[in-house]
């Protein structure tokens, strides 16, 4: 699904269809259809409460994000798993959180996302960086000292 803007009132905020009665709205007030609703209440649980507390273009750019990060999710085949919860996939540079065993969100990362990370052991930070690979070769492989 692509991520459109509706401009005419009545028209859908995320992919600028009609949005019926409009009854989910984000705190601007731009309608939100049920189909946009549904696709991503599956990815998002608590979507409606997130759309109502966010402008419209926030919406459309958390959306856009989700819809990057889910194709991105489709890529993952992850070769390494720390603590049983976050997945590597060292081939695609990928990584993925899920917890009590399942993904709750069908999302995926690039290595690329990582902006900065610290490793802290007994409350002191080890190491810390800004590149994602850094990260993952520090999770994956420890940390010196």
């Amino acid at each position: 699904m692509g991520i459109l803007v509706g401009r005419q009132k009545g028209l859908c905020t995320i992919c600028g269809e009609k949005a019926g009665w409009g009854k989910i709205k984000t705190a601007d007030g731009k309608p939100v259809c049920k189909q946009c609703f549904k696709c991503w209440s599956v990815d998002i649980p608590d979507i409606k409460e997130r759309l109502e507390q966010m402008n419209s273009e926030n919406a459309r750019k958390l959306l856009a994000f989700c819809e990057n990060g889910h194709e991105l999710f489709l890529q993952l085949d992850p070769s390494r798993s720390v603590a049983n919860f976050l997945n590597i996939d060292e081939n695609h540079r990928l990584w993925s959180i899920q917890s009590n065993g399942r993904y709750d969100n069908i999302i995926a990362y690039s290595y690329s996302d990582i902006l900065k990370f610290e490793v802290i052991k007994d409350n002191i930070v080890v190491t810390s960086g800004t590149s994602g690979g850094a990260l993952v070769g520090a999770l994956l492989g420890g940390v010196a000292g």
